[in-house]
Formats: structure tokens, sequence, C-alpha cells
């Protein structure tokens, strides 16, 4: 079954994806994540990897034997080689791979688009797209401050109503799997780092996908649900 969905992410609040120290030339402690060109992105493994956090929390709700990433020896086909199944991957394997599967699916980079009724190109070339954040780290056995500990991190200024939009591409075997892709998605609440301070929340209220492959609507996705 060919899959293509349109993937829209819209912030509530700023968004922390590290990509390295210094790596925006702000000299911050840790810059966040963007192509040679500037242009800031949420990588596509980033929300990859948070998709299938919430496609593995679904799936557990609903019953589902999942095997327990991200260690590979706790992953396909290990995880099931001493159960009666044998040799075998299971749902989430199958979506989004293991250490010796491929995943039939790409992510593609979610790419910051321009609110087009806003600025004019020209416009938002000059306007500022990352701000400086400081912080102090707190000690994890004392639970107060470390002296000289202040850190700085770049974050991406996302108050102007703008959005990350990318694409989901590749092949599923079944429905259930497709299901299981979108109900994910649909669950998608943040995303990124530093969400215990408040950086990462996702607006619920937009329309965070299309599926562009195959003919699949919300009627569709609610009756598969229904039959696990």
């Amino acid at each position: 079954m060919n899959v293509e969905i349109q993937v829209n992410i819209k912030p509530k609040d700023s968004l922390f994806i590290g990509g390295g120290s210094g790596a925006s030339g702000t000299g911050v402690d840790s810059a966040t994540v963007r192509r040679p060109d500037g242009c800031l992105i949420i990588p596509g493994s980033s929300f990859k990897g948070k998709l299938r956090s919430e496609c593995e929390r679904i799936a557990r709700a609903l019953g589902e034997d999942i095997c327990l990433s991200p260690k590979p020896e706790n992953m396909c086909p290990h995880y099931f080689l001493n159960d009666e199944k044998g040799m075998c991957y299971c749902i989430i394997c199958k979506i989004f791979g293991s250490p010796w599967l491929k995943s039939p699916l790409s992510f593609t980079d979610l790419i910051w688009q321009r609110p087009y009724f806003h600025f004019k190109p020209e416009e938002w070339k000059r306007i500022r797209k990352t701000e400086v954040r400081p912080g102090v780290s707190i000690s994890r056995y004392t639970r107060v401050k470390i002296e000289k500990a202040l850190f700085f991190k770049e974050v991406m200024n996302t108050g102007m109503d703008i959005s990350f939009e990318g694409k989901i591409t590749g092949n599923l075997e079944t429905t259930k799997e497709l299901a299981l892709l979108i109900s994910g998605i649909r669950a998608l609440l943040s995303i990124g780092g530093m969400k215990s301070r408040g950086l990462g929340r996702i607006d619920d209220t937009n329309e965070k996908y299309r599926v562009i492959k195959p003919d699949y609507s919300d009627s569709k996705l609610e009756e598969e649900l229904k039959k696990w």
C-alpha cells in the first residue's frame, strides 16, 4: 500500500531542536538545528523518533505486544526470539524499522514556512527567527543550582503564526499500520527539548496532517481502531 502523508506542525511556543555547540555562529552553548542555507528545520529523524514514541504508547494502550526500544538487544527480532512467535517483528518495527529491519517509510525534514499573508519575502529575511535564552544547570542530587554553570541556548522564535511542513512517504503492508501511524500524528502535543521549561508545545487545533495516498478518511481511521 503506497503511502504519502503531508505533515504540518504549528508550534504554540518557541522550539528547541539542538544542532550542536555554536552551529549557528552565535557562540551559544547549544544552537538550534538548521540547513546549510540557514533555514530552520525540524529534522526528519527527530520527528520520526517522537512519532515512534507516540505510536508505541498508543499500541501498548490497545494491548499490542511490542518490543522495548531504543536498546537494540530489546528490539525486534530479538524481543520475540524466546517466545513462541519466533523470528518476527512487532507493528512498531514494521512501520519505523529496527536495527535489523529498514523502515518502509521515509521522513523528510519539516521546513519552517514563511507566513505568506504576514510578511513579504524581503521583510521575512530581515526578521530575527531565533533568540538566545539563559539557564542555570541544576544538580540532580542536591536539586540546587550548580555554581558557575550558566548556559545559553538558541531557540526558534515561533511567535509569528508559522508552521513546519514535510512529508512521510513509502509503503505499508496493512491499513492497521496506517491507522496507528495517523493516530500517532494526531496525538502529538509537543516536540523538541526543554519541554519542562515551557518549550515545544504543538497547536492541537491545527490540522497536523493530510493523507494524500491512499484515500483514507477519519471515519476509516475510527473504524480500523475499533477492530483492534
